[in-house]
């Protein structure tokens, strides 16, 4: 059932505009970032090439943080779409697991959301070649970077993010709570990076950044301009620990949601239930009353 679920929702997002518009959208994002000086996303590269490994990196590090309203709004339909278009009675009806139907709802959501940021790909190798971009600040392409980000910073990122708004979604079932907490992740994420600079242990501030972009900026804190040109950081030292506790921390997190969750619609369903037996007491006094007499 699993299986069934995962590729439902795969097929689902497959045929829906929102999936592509958002892919254009971080490709010309980065496509603006990559082929001009007036458009930044991070910080300045200053001598390093525009398509250096470690910017593309740095790109994609950043994207996963901004793009949090956009992965929200493909987690909150795969966790919440049978309650908001009622066909939740219907489906709960058949043999389906809670298991199944979380898993297969979350992963097939989060597979999803990290197809947009292809984009950064995408945007980066057609910026660079354009024309007007001075020959300087372009090499060549180091395939590493782009390999690196992405299974660096997208799929943990995309993994911790998606468990915390996805269990909002299903445990809620609201789409206004969905964005504020996504809106909170990226509120949040800022405060705790601005008090984590106080901290003297660069080691443990990298620790406690749960997208991983400290972590980075600290392991590559020595990088030559040539070292940025030509290396990319995977999965090592500090990053590779740091993707590691915050990748177990969306785990328990989907744990909580399993145990949380439920097929019912509490609220209403416990009203109801309330009124329906309110309403037998009444009939029934009723009836005994005239009896009695």
């Amino acid at each position: 059932m699993f299986k069934h679920i995962l590729k439902f929702e795969l097929r689902y997002w497959f045929r829906q505009p929102m999936l592509y518009i958002f892919i254009l959208i971080n490709a010309a994002l980065i496509f603006g970032a990559s082929s001009s000086d007036s458009i930044t996303v991070g910080s300045q590269t200053g001598n390093v090439h525009k398509n250096a490994p470690f910017v593309v990196e740095q790109f994609y590090s950043i994207m996963s943080l901004l793009s949090l309203l956009m992965i929200t709004a493909f987690l909150n339909s795969a966790a919440a779409r049978d309650f908001t278009e009622k066909t939740s009675q219907i489906l709960f009806t058949t043999p389906i697991k809670k298991r199944d139907f979380i898993l297969g709802r979350f992963f097939g959501a989060v597979i999803i959301c990290m197809i947009p940021f292809l984009g950064v790909s995408i945007g980066n190798l057609i910026g660079v070649q354009m024309p007007w971009l001075d020959e300087s600040l372009k090499g060549p392409t180091f395939w590493s970077g782009h390999i690196h980000g992405f299974l660096v910073f997208v799929v943990p990122n995309m993994f911790f993010a998606g468990a915390v708004i996805f269990s909002i979604a299903a445990l809620t079932r609201s789409t206004i709570l969905s964005f504020v907490g996504s809106i909170g992740l990226l509120v949040g994420y800022i405060i705790s990076q601005n008090l984590i600079r106080d901290i003297d242990s660069e080691v443990i501030g990298a620790m406690l950044d749960p997208f991983g972009m400290r972590t980075f900026s600290v392991a590559t804190k020595y990088w030559t301009v040539d070292d940025k040109n030509t290396m990319s950081m995977g999965f090592e030292g500090l990053l590779l620990m740091n993707r590691l506790i915050w990748m177990s921390v969306g785990v328990l997190v989907l744990i909580f949601t399993y145990y949380r969750f439920s097929f019912t619609e509490k609220t209403k369903g416990s009203k109801k239930k309330v009124n329906d037996i309110e309403k037998t007491e009444n009939s029934a006094l009723r009836s005994w009353v005239p009896l009695s007499r």
